[in-house]
């Protein structure tokens, strides 16, 4: 039998169809987006809009901790923001800075899949 959920409405895509299509979503947002291991803060996979707002490239990115990165103005902002992550299941409109020389500011959010 077909999950409730599936047949809702035709707008409403099948989660292992949207599931699918997260790689396309990612990659074609104009919003700077990393995917990010939670427990260890090492990028997965991150967006072109990502890699022209941090100047890191894709290449060099992937596998390394935003801590690496200097992605953190103060690498200690790190914990709490995790800590409010895990305690609450997202983090909406954190400011954030980053400290690899190009002085830049900003808001994140994150949600935890």
């Amino acid at each position: 039998m077909e999950p409730a959920w599936s047949r809702a409405s035709p707008n409403v895509i099948a989660l292992p169809a949207a599931a699918e299509r997260l790689p396309e979503i990612l990659h074609r947002s104009a919003e700077a987006i990393a995917v990010v291991r939670l427990r260890d803060g090492r990028l997965i996979d991150v967006n072109d809009a990502f890699v022209r707002l941090t100047g890191h490239p894709r290449d060099q990115t992937i596998g390394r901790t935003s801590l690496e990165l200097g992605l953190w103005a103060e690498p200690n902002d790190r914990a709490p923001y995790v800590e409010a992550l895990e305690r609450t299941g997202s983090v909406r409109g954190l400011e954030v800075g980053c400290a690899d020389g190009r002085a830049r500011s900003g808001w994140s959010s994150c949600t935890r899949a």
